[in-house]
């Protein structure tokens, strides 16, 4: 009998998913409120310089912000280096080993980092110090000016994510109109925002759970519309963007936004074997419910490795937030500024509505072994974790880099190791402390024994 036909390689699609990842490596917006030149701040913030006004200025950079060079700025977001394996398409001029999010954007002045990052000198002072170009000083002092309409706050642990609050305490800097319009005034004295006291942090979200939901963020506030446009436009509303020129923007490179949602859309979960081979799994278990169904290649009659592939995973056809009591001061955070964004010109463009949640969403597990630290707010170091009885979670405990599996990972229990490395502990914003309201470990009280707790973990590692 002759093989079957395969199906014809997609050559589109293919060419839209590798377009859309080069987005992604290098923020796409040429006119972001806050573009920095590249040139004259690779300059400035030189590692290793032996400029002594320099040196000065990162010592000062240091102090205030926690970081003195752009190599320091990427460690302190927690920017993980492009690998050279091939396994990551680099955006153009990037070189493996390079930080992640710090590529130049393409603008009409030149090279400028999209990066919120706090500018510490006047003008003319920079430029006395980095021969900064007449392009460059028109990109610094633009973003000078449109800082004051940004609201940013520092994180409680490191890789935890401050944008919702961004987004809401920039909103309230702006004139509550359809267009959130610059004003100086409200610049100057902007409203009252519950999330100038309201811890409402959350992990990044992973990109590979998206083509299985129907609401996204952690709390599936955003209930319609296209998740990516609503990205862009939350970052930029973070940034100082007039809306008007991001709306010029959008209209001149919807393709941009489209080919994004494809590399979306299209990315798919890593697996335990392709990233930690020297790690075996033992054993198979069976997991259903909240987060899906998973089908196996062990029932369909593989052997070997192909027994451990996901054939398919069934998730429910429209996503739902559950409160199972896990810490809802994320969700609570939305309320705050829904209103605001559903009443934008550019949220009703594209039919993107906020709906403020009790409770998050479930994610499917797929890839759930990379996710580490756990659920929303990252308060469960590992899987053991998750599944362990309240008083039994860990109060606190420290998060870093895990750049060794052999030292950064524990391979059991699947997350951070229980004895941190050196490293870790001589940064303390990578302590996690679950007493704080909103990072607190209670609720998800889905307890598994421990004899049972290990298989169930090698399942998930199977995901």
């Amino acid at each position: 009998m002759p093989p079957s036909p395969r199906a014809p390689i997609d050559t589109t699609l293919i060419a839209n998913t590798e377009a859309g990842f080069a987005h992604a490596g290098v923020w796409p917006v040429s006119v972001s409120g806050v573009l920095l030149p590249a040139g004259s701040f690779a300059v400035l913030f030189e590692v290793d310089t032996r400029d002594a006004d320099r040196k000065d200025l990162q010592t000062l950079a240091r102090s205030l912000l926690g970081f003195g060079t752009l190599d320091e700025m990427a460690q302190w977001l927690g920017l993980p280096a492009y690998p050279g394996d091939g396994s990551v398409l680099l955006p153009s001029g990037v070189s493996a080993g390079e930080p992640m999010g710090l590529a130049a954007v393409t603008t009409e002045h030149g090279p400028a980092l999209s990066v919120s990052y706090f500018p510490l000198l006047t003008p003319t002072m920079d430029q006395s110090l980095t021969d900064a170009s007449q392009a460059d000083m028109v990109l610094y002092e633009r973003a000078q000016a449109n800082l004051s309409a940004v609201g940013a706050g520092i994180p409680e642990a490191h890789g935890l994510d401050t944008s919702l609050a961004r987004v809401g305490l920039s909103v309230a800097r702006r004139t509550p109109d359809a267009w959130a319009t610059r004003d100086a005034q409200w610049e100057g004295s902007r409203r009252p925002s519950a999330l100038d006291d309201l811890v409402a942090e959350s992990k990044p979200a992973v990109w590979w759970t998206l083509r299985y939901k129907t609401a996204w963020l952690a709390d599936g506030s955003i209930v319609s519309g296209n998740p990516i446009f609503t990205n862009v436009l939350w970052n930029e509303l973070g940034r100082g963007t007039d809306l008007r020129e991001l709306e010029t923007w959008l209209g001149e490179n919807g393709h941009v936004v489209d080919e994004l949602t494809v590399a979306v859309f299209n990315t798919s979960a890593p697996r335990w074997r392709q990233v930690l081979p020297d790690y075996p799994i033992d054993q198979a278990a069976s997991c259903a419910g909240c987060h899906g169904e998973y089908d196996k290649g062990w029932s369909e009659g593989f052997y070997g490795e192909e027994a451990l592939t996901t054939v398919a995973v069934r998730y429910a056809a429209q996503t739902a937030p559950v409160d199972v009591g896990t810490d809802p001061q994320r969700a609570a955070g939305m309320s705050d500024f829904a209103e605001a964004l559903n009443a934008l010109v550019l949220s009703q463009a594209i039919n993107m509505v906020v709906t403020v949640q009790a409770g998050y969403v479930p994610p499917p597990l797929d890839g759930i072994w990379a996710w580490f630290p756990y659920l929303h707010n990252g308060s469960f170091p590992t899987l053991c974790a998750l599944l362990s009885p309240v008083e039994e979670r860990p109060a606190r405990f420290v998060v870093g880099p895990p750049d060794d599996p052999a030292t950064d990972f524990d391979e059991a229990c699947v997350g951070i190791p229980a004895v941190p490395p050196e490293a870790w502990l001589a940064e303390p914003r990578n302590g996690v402390d679950a007493s704080i309201a909103g990072l607190a470990n209670g609720g998800h009280e889905t307890v598994v024994s421990g004899g049972d707790r290990g298989h169930v973990i090698e399942y998930l590692k199977t995901l």
